[in-house]
């Protein structure tokens, strides 16, 4: 059992090690804003700004 453990705890590390490597929570907030500036109305009035952030 305590192997089993060991092993679990060095995969978690090895997750948050790749989620770090892949900046996931700057992804993540990025999207969010993202998402909020297609949201705003008069966002895709103007397709140069639409298609560089589309």
């Amino acid at each position: 059992m305590e192997e089993l453990k060991l092993q679990i705890s060095e995969l978690l590390q090895k997750v948050e090690q790749a989620i770090n490597a892949l900046a996931w929570p700057e992804k993540e907030q990025e999207l969010i804003d993202l998402k909020q500036q297609m949201s705003a109305p008069d966002f895709w009035a103007t397709q140069e700004i639409a298609k560089t952030v589309s």
